[in-house]
């Protein structure tokens, strides 16, 4: 009788344990956040802005700061706070990075244009003088226009969300009834037929 009372109050002490480790799983948050960075066009590369700014530096150099997508960061938690700060923590891990590739964009003028060269290497050698004349003069506009300083990275309207997860449990009574109504639905068409 003694032994039956001890393993009775294990499965009891065991089923406690397995609710209460089963409920904290089932709560988790999800943030997101779309990664722009920021970065000023310097006009001094355009050869028409060039005489311009040795008489009125100051007006363009006033052009606005401009913002670039980057990507979208996700992060999760237990809760919505722990995700909001995995969140910050990986943006703060990820900025290097986003402002090297801002960097690799628009902060070297002959990097842009020897990387548009090495894009299209195979249609300036199989073009025309009038043609290549054309597609250098379109790759230098392209290059002056994304030439600039990058100046930081911004993340912009932060979305979280707690989700509950289903027990495999759950699934498996879910997808039998699921089921069983697809058959009912199915045969009550049958039978319209």
């Amino acid at each position: 009788m003694a032994r039956n009372s001890k393993i009775f109050i294990i499965i009891i002490i065991s089923c406690f344990i397995n609710f209460c480790v089963s409920f904290d799983a089932h709560a988790k948050a999800i943030c997101k956040a779309p990664v722009f960075y920021k970065w000023k066009h310097d006009a001094s590369y355009k050869q028409e802005n060039r005489e311009i700014l040795k008489k009125i530096p100051q007006k363009l150099k006033e052009e606005k700061v401009r913002e670039s997508y980057w990507g979208v960061i996700v992060a999760e938690g237990d809760k919505k706070e722990d995700a909001e700060k995995n969140l910050n923590y990986m943006l703060l891990e990820k900025q290097g990075d986003i402002l090297s590739e801002c960097k690799l964009e628009h902060e070297s003028f002959s990097g842009c244009i020897s990387s548009k060269y090495k894009k299209l290497k195979t249609d300036l050698e199989s073009s025309s003088f009038i043609i290549r004349k054309q597609i250098e003069d379109s790759i230098k506009l392209d290059c002056e226009n994304i030439v600039g300083d990058c100046q930081g990275v911004v993340k912009r309207d932060v979305l979280c969300e707690e989700i509950k997860e289903i027990n495999p449990e759950e699934e498996e009574t879910g997808d039998k009834s699921k089921n069983g109504k697809k058959g009912k639905k199915d045969n009550s068409k049958k039978g319209k037929k």
